[in-house]
Order: C-alpha cells, then sequence, then structure tokens
C-alpha cells in the first residue's frame, strides 16, 4: 500500500495539517505515536507486523507518514523530508510558529496530498528520490518500536484502515442509497402534485355543483 496519511505537527500534541487517502482510525493512533515521539532531531520509525510510522523531528515540528510495512522505507523518509523543506518554503517562521491546530490546512493539504501521491508511485530510481536521498546521512540509522508498546497499561493498538477497495465499495454502497432516495423524493413530490390537482378539481368542481343547482349541474349544463 502506497503512503495514505502524513500530517505535520507542532509540539508532538498541535496538528496543523493532514492529508490521506483512506479511512480508519489511524488518526486517533497517530495522537499516541506523537505523544510518545521523545524530541531530538532525525528520523524515527514506529511499526507494527501491518503497517509503519515514518517521522521527521526537528523541533518543535514533527513530520509524519504512514504506510503499510514493506513499502520502501528510502521514499517514505525521502517523502517527510521533502514535505519538512516544502512547508519551509510556504510558510514564514512567524507563520509556523503561531499556527494552531489545523490552520494550515487550507493552503497546505494539497500540496501533502500531492507530495503523497508523487512518492506512492515513483520508482525509487527516480532522479528526485536520489537527489534527495544523497542528502540524508542518517537514513540507515532510524529508531525503530513497535506500536503495540506505545499505550499506557499495556494496551494493544490495532490499526484499522480502510483501503481503497473499501473505500470505493463504501462509495457505491453510498451512491446507491442516494439514488434511491432521489428517486423516492420524485415520487413523493409526484403524488403531492396530483393530489393537489385533485384538490384544485374537487374545489372547482365543489363551487360549480353550488352554483350549478347540485352535483349533477343542471342549472348549467344544457339538458336536451
Amino acid at each position: 500500500m502506497p503512503i495514505f496519511y502524513s500530517l505535520i505537527a507542532k509540539d508532538n500534541d498541535v496538528i496543523l495539517v493532514e492529508a490521506d487517502t483512506s479511512s480508519g482510525n489511524y488518526p486517533q493512533i497517530t495522537l499516541k505515536v506523537l505523544k510518545t515521539n521523545a524530541y531530538g532531531n532525525g528520523f524515527k520509525t514506529f511499526a507494527n507486523s501491518e503497517y509503519t510510522y515514518y517521522l521527521y523531528n526537528e523541533s518543535p515540528f514533527t513530520y509524519l507518514c504512514l504506510c503499510e510495512t514493506g513499502f520502501s522505507k528510502i521514499k517514505s523518509l525521502t517523502f517527510v523530508k521533502d514535505i519538512r523543506d516544502k512547508f519551509m518554503q510556504q510558510f514564514t517562521i512567524e507563520q509556523r510558529e503561531s499556527a494552531i491546530t489545523y490552520s494550515l490546512n487550507n493552503r497546505f493539504e494539497r500540496i501533502l496530498k500531492e507530495t503523497m501521491k508523487y512518492y506512492s508511485d515513483a520508482p525509487e530510481s527516480d532522479g528526485k528520490i536520489n537527489s534527495l536521498k544523497s542528502q540524508m546521512k542518517d537514513v540507515e540509522n532510524v529508531m525503530q518500536k513497535n506500536l503495540d508498546d506505545l499505550t499506557e497499561r499495556g494496551e494493544k493498538l490495532e490499526l484499522l484502515v480502510n483501503t481503497s477497495k473499501t473505500m470505493r465499495s463504501e462509495a457505491l454502497s453510498l451512491n446507491i442509497r442516494a439514488n434511491r432516495l432521489k428517486t423516492q423524493k420524485k415520487w413523493q413530490y409526484a403524488k403531492r402534485r396530483i393530489i393537489f390537482c385533485l384538490l384544485i378539481w374537487l374545489f372547482i368542481y365543489t363551487a360549480a355543483a353550488l352554483c350549478c343547482g347540485g352535483l349533477d349541474l343542471h342549472h348549467c349544463i344544457p339538458r336536451s
């Protein structure tokens, strides 16, 4: 699975911007990961058998991505370094330091998503990846920690991630329900119009009957 979640945080608990391409409980678990993320510049990973977090710390900021274990470590680490560089270019020191929770989402979420897609699809031989990789001296000295050890009281973290296939299935189901609701509303509208027309006809007929001497309208309809 490619990179499907990424964020930039400040002080390990203030998420400034985030982006994802799937759904699941990983935003909640990511907060636990951030809280255990001791300061210290450089790269880190937190992994279990299924998913891996890659982080780049540059106090007080953390640049993070989440992908399936087995996805390229080089590409993942290069990604977090790249979003750090883009973040620094996009915002001034004052903007970065004064930012509050999600305050930068509107201006940077699109960049995160585009960068996620780029690194998810690009081969490791890509020139940009090789260029950035050569700048990262400590890429192979990343600290490893098991996700199952992150929570207090021995709780076990279980990441639940809906893949794009699951999301397409959910979207199709929602689309079917939306179409059914749309059809139901059309029938309800048609029924109301029919009832309204019948009421108008009944009102006209009743008024005519009162004016024309009865239900047979004999005062108004000539008899042969």
